[in-house]
This record gives structure tokens, C-alpha cells and sequence, in this order.
């Protein structure tokens, strides 16, 4: 999105989830500095869920998203991690099944708003990507 992550994460941080990179969504992992898409708290479980809008890469960019996914879960500790799809309700289970058998889970738009108890439904959000976030991704000629 071309949001900041204050706009980006401003759902979580508006839900009953604890936003835990409201202010830095930044870690470092050994000796680099990398990017967390989301950070958050439900009673007393975390999650991590890095954004992915095509599941479908090259098996070398599926195993190197699958390390970068690992090694950050480690270094935060006691989390669970996933690939998190912003552009499906539900994730197929044919891609499900795929990153399941390589370790990973896959959550789609129906389960975040569902865990984050968000005020609005899966139509309300995907109507909003259709008709506010589409026409500035195709300005941005993206």
C-alpha cells in the first residue's frame, strides 16, 4: 500500500488487538535490519504476518521469503507466523497445502479481520481496495 505503517496498521491499532510496531516496524536479525508488515498481540498470543499479494514465486523466492519469515519469528520469540494475502478473503487451499507442506501457514483477509475483531466486514474492505486503493495504485501506474 502506499500508506505509511502509522495509516497501514492504523486497523490494528484501532481493534482489540495491541499494535506492537505502532511506532517501528523495524527489527534487527543478526546483523541485518528488516521490516516487519505486522506485529500484534490478542490476549496472550502474537502474531506476525508478513504481506503477500502473490503466493505464486519461483521456488528460490519462496525459500528465501520462507527464511526471512523464519528468522524474524525466532528473533521476536513465542509468535506465530504467517503469510498474511491483503487481496483474498480466503486463501485457496491448493496454496494453503503448498506452504503447509514447506512449514507456513497462509491467512487470508477473513481470518485477519475475524482475529482482529474489525469494524467493518470483508465486503466494506474489499470495496474500499476496489474503489479508493485500486484507482492510486493505477495512478502510480502499479
Amino acid at each position: 500500500f502506499p500508506v505509511t505503517i502509522a495509516e497501514r496498521d492504523i486497523i490494528i491499532s484501532d481493534s482489540w488487538a495491541t499494535n506492537l510496531i505502532e511506532d517501528n516496524n523495524y527489527i534487527t536479525v543478526g546483523n541485518r535490519v528488516r521490516q516487519i508488515d505486522h506485529l500484534f498481540r490478542i490476549a496472550d498470543v502474537t502474531y506476525y504476518l508478513e504481506s503477500k499479494c502473490n503466493l505464486n514465486f519461483d521456488s528460490e523466492k519462496v525459500r528465501a521469503s520462507n527464511e526471512k519469515v523464519c528468522e524474524i519469528a525466532v528473533t521476536i520469540g513465542n509468535v506465530h507466523a504467517a503469510y498474511f494475502v491483503p487481496v483474498v478473503a480466503e486463501v485457496p487451499e491448493k496454496e494453503l497445502n503448498k506452504y503447509k507442506n514447506k512449514g507456513m501457514d497462509v491467512v487470508g483477509v477473513n481470518w485477519m479481520l475475524s482475529k482482529i475483531n474489525a469494524p467493518f466486514t470483508s465486503e466494506e474492505y474489499f470495496t474500499f481496495m476496489k474503489e479508493v486503493i485500486a484507482p492510486i495504485l493505477e495512478e502510480m501506474g502499479l
